[in-house]
């Protein structure tokens, strides 16, 4: 029987933070800008949330073992390299966002990045420990994707960073405008949503 929890998790998840976004979005006196980036990273939480987790199938199966839904085994593809490269793309968004909602220099994102990208499976390793679905599986191969996905985001961004660098700031206030600047920012090794 599969079960779909998503919405116990999607609803504490998004308020937890709506909640820390608009805070500190409010507090730093952030543009209207930075908190569009806040609910789209919310969305993509919520997503990446779904298709990482959910279905999850809890049946008494005779002989199931959370050993065998384990895989340690480099280069191992178990699921093929089309799964691997979904996992990868899964979290390109996390590198290419996070420094529109964090205020972060790039050195630090960096880190956090490949802290994040390396929850999702290791988050579903946790699941399988405890609650014992048959159908979460933790892969190693999976967990270096996921971490591979977020840097190739974060490398992406920082191109696209330096490209803003040499562009002219424009008198417009709003969306592309504060992108801009947080490009802007970034490239120039600063903190990216407030000049330090």
């Amino acid at each position: 029987m599969g079960f779909y929890y998503g919405p116990i998790f999607y609803v504490p998840i998004s308020v937890v933070l709506l909640t820390g976004f608009g805070i500190y979005g409010l507090k730093k006196k952030l543009p209207v800008p930075y908190f569009v980036c806040a609910i789209i990273g919310i969305a993509y939480v919520n997503l990446a949330i779904s298709v990482t987790f959910f279905p999850m199938t809890f049946i008494d199966v005779e002989g199931f073992s959370v050993e065998n839904n384990i895989s340690l085994s480099l280069l191992y593809f178990r699921q093929g390299m089309k799964h691997l490269l979904l996992n990868i793309l899964l979290t390109i968004p996390l590198g290419i966002g996070l420094q529109f909602i964090t205020n972060m220099k790039n050195k630090s994102r960096l880190a956090v990045i490949i802290i994040l990208s390396s929850l999702f499976e290791l988050l579903q390793l946790l699941i399988l420990y405890i609650f014992k679905p048959i159908d979460i599986f933790f892969d190693v191969n999976d967990l270096i994707c996921n971490v591979i996905g977020g840097i190739v985001g974060y490398t992406l961004i920082l191109i696209v960073d330096y490209t803003v660098r040499g562009t002219k700031e424009d008198e417009n206030k709003g969306f592309i405008q504060f992108i801009k600047s947080v490009c802007y920012r970034c490239a120039n090794g600063e903190k990216s949503l407030m000049p330090e």
